[in-house]
């Protein structure tokens, strides 16, 4: 390079081996005369040892005999690099060698990725030499010989490329941090020389110089003196062992290089963080295409009419169930109406001097015997009697108080019962439970990816991440209901719009048409969200008061407002009860280095900054 340079004289490295196995002049004879004897097992064991490394290590060892590199920052912020290796394979013969240089860094779990494109690869002559390419997303192999051809002795390469996105701009400053020769060859570099020189309109005089060489992480400087005239900055360094290499860094004046334009930077940025917007957009399209051919309701979406009665062939539980695909607890809870509306059991309610769930009311349970033209129960029906009576010791009378935490246990097969008749009756596709919970196990298989990939990539792990929400709210759309069940949907909905909208008039002639009609129909109000506007459809009739419910007190003037209000208070409390569970089951419920991106001058090392990589010999 034209121009006086700045020299960096690091002195040695490293010491060099003073002994080696492998001219050992232990022989077979030595062997032989030391016999093998009581008192001469040990060493015959040892002089046998020592024998066979003589024979197994090489005679002599590949080294680099000089490892120069001609850095020129470009006023674009791009550097463009030649390096010149003299490498001696000694006895050894080879096609050539490989250069591993990576292209990506971690900087606080975040992969920061240069641009590299290779000018040239010649011989000492400027012929160009043959060579492979091969990428990930992490590192460049290049593989620098013919594979059938052989080579020995004294061999020199010349790597010319071109690397961009190698500027670090702490406040403002352009700093290059490269590590120059790499530090993961697998053999010494007897010499290392490193040249830097700044673009032509920047003074020496106005930039700062460091290196560090040693394994990754020492802060032993090349120390030397230098001059603040030249157009280039020489940094050397002698013997550096397998694992260890020369890291130059140089700090230039605010305004010596122009910054990438926000086109380029974001295009790196998308670069460096596709995985995060990929991962999450695939994961979407395929959500989206699922629940586009099996998770939308066929023959949904249609007109909803008013309709006068509830779907006769459902019963409230599952009428809740069918109109947001989920069994909750009130539509659970509805079904203790709706069985003592058809005359299986009477509920009381009781006065009690303690406090039950802030209340001082307790209630009652008496299983009655149907009717003789009740419909037959239903499998979750029969669950839920179950849960009522089935811990009875004696009689058919059970309190409310005395089922805390014993009715939890059957909420799971209720619900499970449920969803199982509603998909039975072809009224789902698919048991809609099981459809979400498959989702939800996606979801979380995706999270726990997440996880196993914390701390590697966090592109990786926040795609990932996302990912596992969109699966997690794409879950609860999926089931489908089959076209009957989108009929019954809108029947039980027009039938919800009529109960909130009911004329006085039509609710006179319902009522005396069917005087059980408000009682009857009341499980479905509740599940429908509408149980007040049905009481107060019915306030100005006289009507008996329901003989499936007896209250503790005596109402001065029955009103199915009063009623309705008094059995909404009873039902939170049953639902409490219900939901609560027993003692026991509630207390058993490829990149190159890591590297922060600040400024060599502050926490920099041997092996940080861009570059660094290495090689072996193939």
């Amino acid at each position: 390079m034209p121009g006086r340079t700045l020299k960096f004289d690091g002195g040695i490295c490293a010491s060099e081996m003073t002994n080696r196995l492998a001219k050992s002049d232990i022989t077979k004879t030595d062997i032989a005369k030391s016999g093998i004897t009581k008192t001469g097992v040990a060493k015959s064991v040892l002089i046998c040892f020592l024998f066979a490394c003589s024979m197994i290590l090489p005679a002599e060892a590949e080294v680099i005999k000089e490892f120069h590199s001609d850095i020129s920052i470009e006023g674009d912020s791009s550097a463009i690099v030649e390096e010149t290796i003299t490498m001696d394979f000694q006895g050894a013969e080879r096609h050539g060698i490989v250069r591993q240089i990576p292209i990506s860094v971690t900087r606080k779990q975040v992969p920061y990725t240069i641009d590299f494109k290779v000018i040239s690869i010649t011989d000492q002559s400027d012929k160009p030499l043959h060579y492979q390419e091969t990428r990930d997303s992490s590192e460049v192999d290049l593989k620098i010989g013919q594979p059938d051809v052989l080579v020995t002795g004294i061999q020199l390469y010349k790597i010319k490329y071109q690397a961009r996105r190698v500027i670090n701009w702490i406040d403002g400053r352009p700093e290059f941090y490269w590590n120059a020769t790499g530090d993961q060859w697998r053999f010494e570099i007897e010499n290392a020389d490193i040249s830097v020189a700044p673009p032509s309109n920047v003074p020496l005089r106005a930039s700062r110089f460091t290196s560090f060489y040693g394994p990754p992480g020492s802060k032993t400087h090349a120390g030397g003196k230098f001059s603040q005239t030249g157009e280039a900055i020489l940094f050397t360094c002698k013997s550096l062992p397998p694992g260890q290499g020369l890291t130059v860094a140089v700090s230039m004046p605010m305004g010596a290089l122009s910054q990438p334009t926000y086109g380029e930077q974001l295009l790196w940025w998308l670069r460096d963080w596709w995985q995060a917007i990929v991962i999450p957009l695939c994961v979407a399209s395929a959500m989206f295409a699922l629940w586009f051919t099996g998770g939308r309701d066929v023959d949904g979406g249609k007109a909803i009419a008013v309709e006068w009665n509830p779907p006769k062939e459902l019963t409230p539980a599952e009428v809740g169930t069918l109109i947001d695909e989920n069994c909750d607890i009130q539509d659970i809870t509805s079904t203790l109406i709706d069985l003592a509306v058809r005359g299986h059991l009477k509920i009381k309610e009781m006065k009690t001097e303690a406090l039950f769930f802030l209340s001082n009311k307790d209630y009652e349970f008496e299983k009655t015997d149907p009717p003789s033209t009740a419909v037959p129960l239903l499998a979750y029906e029969k669950l839920f009697l179950a849960a009522l009576f089935t811990s009875l010791d004696a009689g058919n009378v059970v309190l409310l108080s005395n089922l805390k935490g014993s009715f939890y246990p059957y909420l799971a097969p209720i619900r499970d019962a449920i969803y199982e008749g509603l998909t039975a009756k072809n009224l789902f596709r698919h048991n809609p439970q099981k459809t979400r919970t498959i989702y939800f196990v996606v979801a979380g298989v995706l999270f726990f990816l997440a996880l196993c990939a914390f701390g590697s990539s966090t592109p990786t792990v926040a795609g990932l991440f996302v990912g596992s929400i969109v699966v997690g709210l794409f879950a609860p759309a999926m089931p489908s209901r089959t076209s009957k069940g989108s009929a019954l949907t809108r029947e039980a909905l027009g039938f919800g719009r009529f109960v909130k909208k009911a004329e006085k008039e039509r609710i006179r002639v319902l009522a005396s048409e069917d005087p059980t009609i408000f009682g009857r129909v009341l499980p479905y109000a509740m599940v429908l969200g509408a149980a007040d506007q049905w009481a107060q459809a019915f306030k100005d009739l006289s009507l008996e008061p329901p003989d499936w419910y007896v209250t503790s007190g005596n109402y001065p003037s029955y009103t199915t407002s009063v009623f309705v209000n008094d059995l909404g208070s009873s039902m939170r409390s049953i639902e409490q009860t219900f939901s609560t569970a027993p003692a026991s089951s509630a207390s058993t419920a490829g990149t190159s280095s890591a590297w922060s991106g600040g400024s060599a001058f502050d926490r920099g090392g041997s092996g940080g900054g861009f570059g660094g990589g290495g090689g072996s010999s193939w």
